[in-house]
């Protein structure tokens, strides 16, 4: 995720975030500053996942791709690209494929969204690496329709293939049948840590207690349906494919392929790892999916949200004299009617 400079907010009083999307009282949405991406290249990449290594269709190298950033109103992309549909749709409809070498300027509109968008390829199966997410911020003086969140995180769903995504397209047309499964579900480009070769790059959203976070959730995969949760922990919807929504708690949520959710997640819960994972739905019948467990890593990816602890309560020297004082004290004291589990120095 790109860094966000953002003003230092007033310190809330209380337990904890506010997770009260009713609240009258919003605080303005600043965003000082954040990186410009110029100059777009699409061009191949090399990306090492599963244990092996295969070339992939990017921009600038990124999997996913860049984010853009935008204020409501802005021209830069529009989803309903109201008087501008010459550059909306698959190849060949509206307009040619951008070739080799070539270079193409796109003009897009922000008209009427707000929240969470995203951009990806229209030519056979680019998509599935060629993608990024769009955040669309109030109009600059207005805010939120919900309290501010304490920061914001890209949750980019995906797909991998170990074979090239390319063969993988080229074979489903050639047989007439369904797409080869996918080898792995990708949060951020990164498969969960049951899959091989992978626990030390399974992206990790590290969150501190009492903070509210807003997940700006895309299902890039190319046909799966995902279903998507955090372990002990709701999540209250604010907003779908760019539009705000009533607000709905949840402890999960349902997201089609293109389709992007806003959600916020309050860090409520004690200290700790808990895991983030989604698994694939289907209601057809007698039509195979992969709908394993989540001991079977081919049908889920699990992901980590890890709580920051930055005020420690004691220091080091007070955490040892402790130590000592109850090593003291266990020594001498018998134990009559409740079992200690061994202490580890």
């Amino acid at each position: 995720m790109d860094s966000l400079l953002r003003r230092k907010k007033p310190k809330r009083e209380g337990s904890g975030c506010d997770c009260n999307v009713n609240a009258k009282e919003m605080e303005e949405t600043t965003i000082d500053t954040w990186p410009v991406v110029e100059g777009w290249a699409v061009k191949e990449a090399r990306y090492t996942r599963l244990c092996s290594t295969k070339p992939l269709l990017t921009v600038n190298g990124q999997f996913p791709g860049p984010i853009i950033r935008a204020y409501h109103g802005e021209t830069v992309h529009g989803v309903k690209q109201p008087r501008n549909p010459w550059s909306d749709g698959p190849e060949y409809i509206t307009q040619c494929p951008i070739k080799p070498e070539g270079k193409f300027r796109h003009k897009l509109i922000f008209s009427t969204e707000e929240g969470t968008i995203w951009w990806h390829a229209h030519s056979d199966w680019a998509r599935a690496t060629v993608h990024g997410p769009i955040f669309i911020y109030p109009r600059k003086g207005t805010s939120y329709p919900f309290p501010k969140p304490d920061a914001e995180v890209p949750i980019v769903l995906g797909e991998w293939w170990k074979s090239e995504v390319k063969d993988v397209y080229d074979e489903c047309l050639r047989t007439g049948g369904a797409p080869n499964n996918y080898d792995a579900i990708t949060i951020n480009g990164q498969p969960g840590d049951l899959y091989p070769c992978s626990k030390s790059e399974t992206f990790k959203l590290n969150v501190d207690h009492g903070k509210t976070y807003l997940l700006r959730i895309v299902n890039a995969a190319m046909n799966l349906v995902l279903f998507f949760s955090l372990s002990k922990h709701n999540l209250t919807v604010v907003g779908t494919d760019s539009s705000y929504t009533k607000p709905l708690t949840t402890d999960y949520i349902c997201i089609s392929p293109g389709q992007t959710v806003d959600a916020l997640l309050c860090a409520n819960q004690e200290p700790n790892d808990y895991y983030m994972a989604a698994r694939a739905y289907s209601s057809a019948v007698g039509v195979p999916y992969d709908n394993g467990s989540t001991i079977r890593p081919c049908s889920n990816y699990i992901h980590l949200l890890h709580y920051l602890i930055h005020h420690p309560i004691m220091t080091q020297k007070q955490l040892l004299a402790t130590m000592v004082a109850l090593r003291a004290y266990l020594k001498h004291t018998p134990i009559k009617s409740q079992q200690i589990s061994p202490l580890t120095w």
